[in-house]
Parts: structure tokens; C-alpha cells; sequence
């Protein structure tokens, strides 16, 4: 698997070298990788969801409970990825059914059909570890879609992002506190001069993620951080980046700026965009600016074992489906700052199109998809701190990944246009 060129000459000889390692080493890691999950210790998790020692085929994403695991599976509840849809979207929607199986005592079970653009969560994460073992019939027994009648008393239910997902997140917002908004300015005042919509401020933590939604927050972000394991392979992209970059030596920010067809998508669609804020497409002094501002909150680097004199100064991770998006960074003024960019993902020259990612052979959509779970790794787990946008469900994935220290307790997660929201409207701003 060959990863996307550099558009930065100077870095092209790594990324040689880890598309040669990521060809040449995938092999062996996915068999240690297939070993260790089927060994004897109580730690391991293994990719066989039947008690039996027949292998099941097909996409699966979680593991078969414990090895050496006897009780069986009583209740289970099926999750199917599906569909041309992003990501990160279908992942929000995954969680949203973990916490629902956790709620009435099922255990998840995930699995992808024909039809995910995606084709194998397993491709790019480790499965989950669950706490039993279901039967070898689990993928095609007969099963009640949650929400219809009497399906609370079924025993195996069925659910994905066209089956009982409205039932689900309806139950779901429960956890969510219209009593408890902040005051927000949704209708950003025009320039007398243009008429044109100035730009919103940055919004302070208790914006980014409002009180409304810390239950929420609290109830996905635990399971998005279990069920985001990388892959061997995966893995092994983000520790070489760290290392080029030397991230564990001085203090760093991700952002993600989200270019391509979500520009349009959010044109006209109010809800979508989160009440009537602007998307901050093109808005890239507002990234360095809310940077600048949280930089004094960022603790020191976590690796003291090298003195540098002077400091290696702090990093600017970048995250983008655009390949122009550094050259219009560094034209800005960005001090104290050394920005850098994840290489480009996108096929195309004006970013991510979803119409375009779908057409390409499912080899090139696994690549990318492989580089897209490498950079929301990166940004969620290994950088300081993190701004985006709460109009991308990508943004609203990775403010989870960050986990509630970092995001609520530390205030180091904000966003430049709405607050973080992890339902599929954003309703409770109306």
C-alpha cells in the first residue's frame, strides 16, 4: 500500500520509505498481528466472533470476547456499516448504537455490507474486545430492527444507519440539556461597508463544548476512544510522523480544515451548518489565531530526555483535504509556530469529493482511508490540542478522540464555527 506523495519535496525520501515499509511490512504485521489475537492470554483480542475454531469470513470489526471465553452471547445487537456516506459520520453513528446497546444490555456486534464505500473497518482499526461469544449464526440469523414493536424484548436486534437509527438518537438526545445553553451570538453582524457576514470569533471552551452537551460528550467519548484502536499498519504511520516531527519534544495544536464539497453541502442548509453560523471555509487566520490563544494552556512536551537549545519552537499540525492549504498558512503570520501538513489525502486538486472517492477502485479508497484513520489518530491522540469545526462530523469525531481531560477539564478543544454535536442535527440551538 503506497501512501499519498508529500507535496514538500525535503519530505518525500521518508515517505518513500514508509510506503515500502507499509508494502513490505503489512504482511508480517497482519499475521503477528492474526497470532496475538489468537493466543492463550486473557489480555489478547481475537478476530473470531463463534466459539468454534472455523474462522468466520466477511468484514467484522469486533472480536469474539476473550479467548478461551465460554459464555455465550444471551442478547446481541447487530451494527452494519453501509453506504457511500463519510467515516467519520458513520463512525459518530456506530457509537451512538454502542452506547444504546450498553443502555439495554446487548452487546454490539459490527459488521460491513457490500455496499460501504469504506469496505473493512478491520482494514483500519483493530477489532473491539467483547465480552462474550455469540454464535456462529450471528451474521445471518433472523433479527427485530430496534425500535419496532416489542423489539426490546428480542434477543438479537438489528440496527444501522438506515434501520432504527432515528429511534436511537432520539434516545440520545435525552442526554442532551437545552436548559443549560450558554448565550451565543447566531447572527453574526454585517460589515457596514460590504454587507458582507464578518467573521465569528473563536468560540471559548464553554462554547466549543457547551455544558448542554457534557453528558453526551461524557456517554461517547469513553467508547470512541475503546473502539478507535489503529491497525498495525495504521500504527506505524503515526508513530514515523511523531518521529519526523518530533512531537513528543515540544508542545503542539492539530487543526482541521475541512476544504472540498463540504462547502457546498453546508450552502443553504442552516441546520447542518449549526443554526446560522457561517462554515469557516478559507478563514485560515482564525485557525492560527485560536492556536496563538491556546498555546499558553498547553502543558510542556511529554519527552524531556533531549535538551534543545534553543526550544524547538511549537508545532502546527495541519489536516486537510487541500493541497494548497500550508502555502496559504505560512503566507499568514503564524509566530511562534513551525506548520506542517499531514500529506494530502484527497485525489483531487480542490479536495474531497465524496462523488469522486466513491468512483476510485476499492484499493485506492482503502489507502486513503488508511491515511484518513493515520491523521484523525494523529490529531485526537498524539498533538496538545485541537481546533476544527462543529459543522464537520469530522471535527465532531476527533473532539471525542480527544477525551474529556484534554477537552472539557483542560479546555483544549475549541471550534471556529459551531459547538461540537454528535447527532445528526443540530437542534438543540434552535
Amino acid at each position: 500500500m503506497l501512501l499519498p506523495s508529500p507535496s514538500d519535496p525535503s519530505r518525500r525520501p521518508l515517505y518513500v520509505l514508509l510506503s515500502l515499509l507499509s508494502a513490505g511490512i503489512f504482511l508480517s504485521l497482519f499475521a503477528f498481528s492474526t497470532s496475538s489475537f489468537n493466543s492463550s492470554s486473557s489480555n489478547t483480542r481475537t478476530w473470531d466472533h463463534s466459539a468454534s475454531e472455523e474462522k468466520q469470513e466477511g468484514d467484522l470489526m469486533v472480536g469474539g470476547g476473550l479467548k478461551g471465553s465460554t459464555r455465550r452471547c444471551e442478547r446481541t445487537m447487530l451494527y452494519l456499516a453501509s453506504g457511500p456516506h463519510g467515516f467519520a459520520s458513520e463512525f459518530i453513528i456506530l457509537l451512538r448504537a454502542a452506547w444504546f446497546a450498553n443502555e439495554h444490555g446487548y452487546e454490539l456486534l459490527v459488521d460491513s455490507d457490500e455496499g460501504w464505500t469504506y469496505g473493512s473497518m478491520l482494514e483500519y482499526l483493530l477489532p473491539h474486545r467483547t465480552t462474550c461469544v455469540p454464535d456462529g449464526e450471528w451474521r445471518t440469523r433472523e433479527r427485530t430492527t430496534v425500535g419496532e414493536q416489542g423489539w426490546e424484548n428480542e434477543s438479537n436486534v438489528f440496527t444501522s444507519r438506515y434501520h432504527g437509527r432515528d429511534f436511537i438518537e432520539d434516545s440520545f438526545r435525552l442526554l442532551l440539556s437545552p436548559t443549560h445553553l450558554p448565550a451565543f451570538p447566531t447572527d453574526p453582524p454585517a460589515s457596514p461597508s460590504s454587507g458582507k457576514i464578518e467573521t465569528l470569533p473563536v468560540l471559548p471552551p464553554s462554547m466549543a463544548l457547551p455544558e448542554a452537551y457534557r453528558a453526551a460528550y461524557q456517554a461517547l467519548s469513553p467508547l470512541a476512544r475503546e473502539y478507535w484502536t489503529p491497525s498495525p499498519t495504521v500504527e506505524m504511520q503515526v508513530q514515523m510522523l511523531k518521529e519526523e516531527w518530533r512531537v513528543e519534544e515540544r508542545r503542539s495544536v492539530g487543526c482541521h480544515v475541512r476544504m472540498g464539497d463540504k462547502a457546498w453541502e453546508l450552502q443553504g442548509d442552516e441546520e447542518k451548518a449549526g443554526g446560522k453560523i457561517a462554515f469557516r471555509q478559507g478563514d485560515f487566520k482564525a485557525y492560527i489565531t485560536a492556536a496563538q490563544l491556546m498555546l499558553p494552556l498547553l502543558p510542556p512536551p511529554t519527552s524531556t530526555t533531549i535538551l534543545h537549545t534553543p526550544p524547538l519552537p511549537p508545532l502546527l499540525i495541519l489536516m486537510s483535504d487541500s493541497p494548497s492549504i500550508l502555502s496559504s498558512f505560512l503566507s499568514l503570520p503564524h509566530e511562534p509556530f513551525e506548520i506542517v501538513q499531514l500529506p494530502v489525502l484527497s485525489p483531487s486538486a480542490k479536495g474531497h469529493s465524496e462523488q469522486e472517492f466513491t468512483a476510485l477502485p476499492r484499493r485506492d479508497r482503502v489507502q486513503l482511508t488508511e491515511g484518513f484513520v493515520r491523521d484523525m489518530t494523529m490529531l485526537g491522540r498524539e498533538v496538545g490540542a485541537f481546533i476544527g469545526t462543529g459543522s464537520s462530523n469530522v471535527g465532531d469525531m476527533i473532539s471525542l478522540l480527544v477525551g474529556e481531560e484534554r477537552a472539557v477539564e483542560k479546555g483544549l478543544v475549541r471550534s471556529l464555527d459551531s459547538p461540537f454535536y454528535w447527532t445528526s442535527w443540530f437542534e438543540v440551538w434552535k
